[in-house]
């Protein structure tokens, strides 16, 4: 009689419930979080596990934040806040997670404003470099 081999478990995420993460700097190791003290921009905080800070990467290429709310660049130049706001659909809440850690938006990164690592730092749209303020970690919250 054969021996069913062991086989390593699949964990498929289903559709109906995208993972969340959070993003944390590699410059700073703190989170993406858009509290209601920054206006809902998005700025650089202690990773907590709050709602503010935990992202769902879409189908669509949208970061869906707090329920109904994606990350939005205020429009798409280069020196552009991003804010938490009703996700649209439009070209401002489209983004590419790179395989280097970054996060896209066409030739554009989401970049901690002048390369800040405290808390507070806002967060921007910046020419892709590859510097550590450019770089973001997923992290699977424990709580």
């Amino acid at each position: 009689m054969r021996t069913p081999s062991k086989q390593p478990v699949s964990r498929t995420r289903t559709a109906s419930a995208p993972q969340q993460v959070t993003y944390a700097g590699a410059a700073s190791a703190l989170c993406m979080d858009a509290s209601s003290a920054t206006a809902m921009r998005l700025n650089l905080a202690g990773c907590d596990g709050r709602a503010t800070e935990r992202f769902t990467y879409s189908d669509t290429h949208q970061l869906r934040a707090a329920g109904d709310l994606c990350a939005t660049a205020q429009g798409g130049s280069r020196g552009a806040l991003v804010v938490l706001a009703q996700c649209s659909g439009g070209q401002t809440q489209h983004w590419i997670l790179g395989g280097d850690g970054s996060i896209r938006q066409g030739n554009l990164c989401l970049d901690a404003l002048n390369g800040g690592t405290q808390a507070g730092t806002l967060i921007q749209l910046w020419d892709c470099s590859g510097s550590s303020n450019q770089t973001w970690r997923a992290v699977v919250p424990t709580h």
